[in-house]
């Protein structure tokens, strides 16, 4: 109960709740960086430009946290909050619930968030594949508050989880979205609400192995800024066998194309902020080397390449090839002059 009045408090103060460091924006840093990942995603106007920078009116903020989960490089963070033991907590565990800090606390396996809005789509897989046999969300009052916008988000994420990732996972995700079933499990305990979870919930079977995924972030690899989602998700691939490599990779892992017109200037790798691009010499030849799992999306190697000799694409879209989508956990898109670095490297 301490730790979710320390939240609280931490919420009611609308100058604490989001932090936003300006030098670490991508704008900020580079005058032609176009990145727009917050702009477009903040449900109430709080952030907008003046001279080509993001600005943060706290005023207006209702701390929805989804400019915490699209940052391409962590330029918003919630001080004070240790997503390192959130996952911790989780371990050897057959049941915990989410709640955001602004609804009461319903039971003693209840981890809280400061808003469901910060849970992405890596964090999600972490939980699904880290977690307890049951995960529950609750959002029986998400639909009263100034940010439930974001639950329709969320809810999206799940269900995008269900349909892409379901031999992943290893926990059943369920939404709580009426009182009834916040009292039942408030009152009748964790066991009474294992069994008598309906398929009204969103519900996920995956296999029965636990498995224990290193999940402590660190700030900088390589003197390199190594935004969390993407150790996240690189820790993830490194500790699963080559099948389920493979779906991590499509699920949350940007891809890069070059055309012939790429000339292996260094603008690309010297721009990139996580190190994601190096050229080196393979077999003998001089290549331009992508590492899939730690680009964060940002962009900057579209912008700066001066050939428009690359391109992002986004997860889910590996390869493209005569309008046709085709999945590979590794894209090679240039034998001559591109190669990408097997996810495990």
């Amino acid at each position: 109960m301490q730790a979710l009045s320390l939240i609280k408090d931490v919420i009611s103060d609308k100058t604490l709740a989001v932090e936003f460091d300006g030098t670490s924006c991508l704008r900020r840093r580079l005058n032609s960086c176009d990145c727009s990942y917050c702009l477009d995603v903040c449900p109430a106007g709080a952030l907008f430009l003046d001279n080509r920078h993001i600005q943060h009116d706290t005023r207006k903020c209702t701390h929805c946290m989804q400019c915490t989960a699209v940052c391409p490089n962590d330029a918003f963070s919630i001080p004070g909050y240790d997503l390192d033991s959130l996952f911790k907590s989780m371990e050897d565990r057959d049941l915990s619930v989410f709640s955001c800090a602004r609804q009461a606390q319903i039971h003693p396996e209840e981890k809280v968030v400061p808003c469901m809005g910060m849970l992405t789509i890596e964090m999600l897989l972490v939980i699904g594949m880290k977690g307890p046999d049951v995960t529950a969300f609750n959002v029986a009052k998400c639909p009263e508050c100034e940010n439930k916008v974001v639950v329709d988000s969320f809810i999206n994420s799940l269900t995008y989880l269900k349909n892409r990732a379901a031999a992943l996972l290893n926990t059943r995700f369920s939404l709580l979205t009426h009182q009834n079933q916040i009292n039942s499990l408030a009152k009748e305990g964790r066991r009474s609400f294992l069994s008598g979870i309906t398929d009204k919930m969103i519900s996920i079977a995956g296999s029965q192995f636990v498995q224990k995924i290193d999940t402590k972030i660190d700030t900088v690899s390589q003197n390199r800024r190594i935004p969390k989602k993407v150790q996240l998700i690189k820790k993830l691939i490194e500790s699963v066998d080559n099948d389920q490599k493979a779906l991590i990779t499509s699920l949350c892992v940007y891809h890069l194309t070059a055309s012939s017109d790429c000339t292996l200037c260094p603008l690309c790798t010297g721009i990139c902020p996580t190190g994601a691009l190096k050229v080196d010499r393979l077999a003998g030849e001089k290549q331009l080397l992508f590492r899939n799992t730690l680009c964060s999306g940002c962009g900057l190697c579209v912008t700066f390449c001066k050939q428009n000799a690359v391109r992002l694409l986004p997860p889910g879209i590996h390869k493209i090839s005569k309008g046709k989508e085709e999945h590979q956990e590794c894209l090679t898109v240039s034998v001559r002059k591109l190669s990408c670095l097997d996810s495990s490297s």
